[in-house]
């Protein structure tokens, strides 16, 4: 199972959704601060006339014994190029993740 999107979701949330969707995959590949934030309106000023501040608000949850997560990174978390400091493809980044699934037994 992978279920991955915009849960809009704040870190004292964490354990409690963990419970119900699964393994976490930033977590699973390391936690890593440089792909942590899938929201950052201090880089991305898609949004000019918001307030900046850092979230984690899309996540991706891997769940099922066949199921490994090796890799998580973000993608569109640059400024297109040739484009304006504010031209970005979203107010979110995106994710890759790289998964090890085994064939089933």
């Amino acid at each position: 199972m992978i279920l991955l999107g915009d849960y809009n979701m704040r870190q004292s949330e964490d354990t409690s959704i963990e419970n119900i969707l699964g393994i976490d995959a930033w977590k699973a590949a390391g936690s890593n601060y440089r792909s942590k934030f899938t929201w950052d309106s201090f880089a991305n000023k898609y949004h000019e006339d918001g307030f900046s501040f850092r979230a984690r608000f899309n996540r991706c949850y891997v769940g099922g014994e066949n199921i490994r997560v090796n890799r998580f990174g973000l993608i569109g978390n640059k400024v297109v190029e040739g484009g304006s400091t504010k031209d970005f493809l979203s107010d979110h980044y995106g994710m890759v993740i790289g998964l090890d699934v085994d064939k089933a037994s």
